[in-house]
């Protein structure tokens, strides 16, 4: 997310915040949009989160929020 423009970010946090209100709206209650909001933010956890790569005569280790 550091090395992107920041507008492309904005939106994209401007278009989570639209749908996780618009759940809410829809189907009237608070729980909907909150799991809207967790299935976005996790589908996106590689640009909203550090992926670090680790590559050795193994192959290639992706750590992304301490889990390999």
């Amino acid at each position: 997310m550091r090395h992107e423009p920041w507008p492309k970010t904005a939106l994209l946090l401007a278009i989570i915040i639209g749908v996780v209100v618009v759940a809410t709206q829809a189907f009237l209650h608070w729980f909907y949009g909150l799991v809207s909001f967790l299935v976005l933010t996790a589908s996106l956890a590689r640009y909203f989160f550090p992926t670090h790569y680790a590559l050795d005569a193994e192959g290639v280790e992706c750590t992304l929020l301490g889990f390999v």
